[in-house]
């Protein structure tokens, strides 16, 4: 083998002997972490509730967790966002609660305040969710399934559209899937 070549393939493994920087030890966050953060909401949830969608690693062995929101699932379980207190720790991810039953969680909207540009907000009812708009007139009632184009929070006004997209309303937010306008 020539000079070159030699310096050639000792060059090419040098990088495989050298352990990649910043390449630490990795910990699991647990169900009895995310439970701990969301009763630390005012949500008591137990560690047998918490179901992970995807295994989440973090570069501390107990990292503090912030939760971001939680929301209503399609399943009636709840949707929670989380992430470390220090962002160089975890990368956000979501976690699913359910009741005690299994069936479901059954709570009322709002339940934690959701965060946009570092404020606090709290989501009842989020862009792209369907919903019953109940619509009153002097001697009419009308009930129509909608998509709902914001975010809102009870009593808030926001903008919806049919399932066709051929119509705009502006409707009040009641609760988490209901809204009201007048005719």
């Amino acid at each position: 083998m020539t000079r070159s070549r030699l310096i050639f393939a000792t060059l090419l493994l040098i990088p495989l002997a050298v352990p990649a920087s910043g390449a630490g030890p990795r910990y699991n966050i647990g169900a009895e972490s995310i439970a701990t953060a969301v009763s630390g909401m005012g949500l008591h949830v137990a560690t047998d509730q918490v179901t992970l969608l995807a295994d989440v690693v973090s570069t501390s062995h107990a990292p503090r967790l912030r939760v971001r929101s939680i929301e209503r699932a399609a399943d009636h379980g709840l949707l929670v966002r989380l992430d470390c207190e220090s962002s160089e720790q975890c990368l956000p991810f979501y976690a699913r609660i359910r009741g005690n039953d299994g069936s479901g969680v059954s709570l009322p909207l709002p339940l934690i305040p959701h965060m946009e540009n570092g404020q606090s907000k709290i989501v009842s009812i989020k862009q792209g969710a369907p919903a019953i708009l109940l619509l009153d007139g002097e001697h009419v009632h009308v009930t129509l399934s909608v998509i709902c184009l914001e975010s809102g929070t009870p009593g808030q006004k926001i903008r919806v559209t049919t399932g066709d997209r051929k119509q705009i309303y502006l409707a009040e937010v009641v609760d988490a899937n209901r809204l009201k306008g007048t005719l």
